[in-house]
């Protein structure tokens, strides 16, 4: 499991078919903020949608990768 610091832009790193029909809040083309992790939940982690301006979570941190440069 990565280390992603409180305050990273990443995306989701799941399948998109899993995405679909688990996850109905998070879409695979959107950049969130990864907020941080949930101190009495290890693993697990809140985001900010940054197009609808929304909190989700809590999320497995292992379904998020950082983004890198070109994506930002």
């Amino acid at each position: 499991m990565q280390n992603i610091k409180p305050f990273t832009l990443v995306k989701v790193a799941i399948d998109k078919e899993i995405l679909k029909k688990h996850y109905e809040n998070l879409k695979a083309e959107r950049t969130y903020l990864f907020l941080d992790t949930i101190k009495n939940m290890p693993g697990h982690c809140m985001v900010f949608d940054m197009k609808t301006e929304r909190i989700h979570g809590p999320f497995h941190c292992e379904d998020f990768r950082v983004c890198t440069e070109e994506e930002v």
